[in-house]
C-alpha cells in the first residue's frame, strides 16, 4: 500500500493531550495499516454537526473516539 489516510475531527483541540496519535492508532487497528499512514486533521467546521466526541474532554477523549 502506498500513500496516506487523511482523518477529519471536528472540533477538538490537540493541545498535547495525544488525541492525534490516539485516533491514528485506532484508525490504524480498524483498517489494518501501520498509524505512520494515517494523517489527522484538527480544526473546526461549524458547518458539520456537533457530536458527542467533539471537544477536548481531556482524558475521556479516547472512549468517545474509539
Amino acid at each position: 500500500m502506498s500513500g496516506y489516510i487523511r482523518v477529519f475531527v471536528n472540533g477538538t483541540n490537540e493541545g498535547g493531550l495525544g488525541h492525534e496519535t490516539t485516533l491514528a492508532e485506532v484508525v490504524a487497528s480498524e483498517l489494518g495499516v501501520d498509524p505512520s499512514v494515517i494523517i489527522v486533521e484538527n480544526r473546526v467546521d461549524t458547518t458539520r454537526t456537533w457530536a458527542l466526541s467533539d471537544g477536548s474532554y481531556s482524558s475521556r477523549f479516547a472512549p468517545n473516539s474509539g
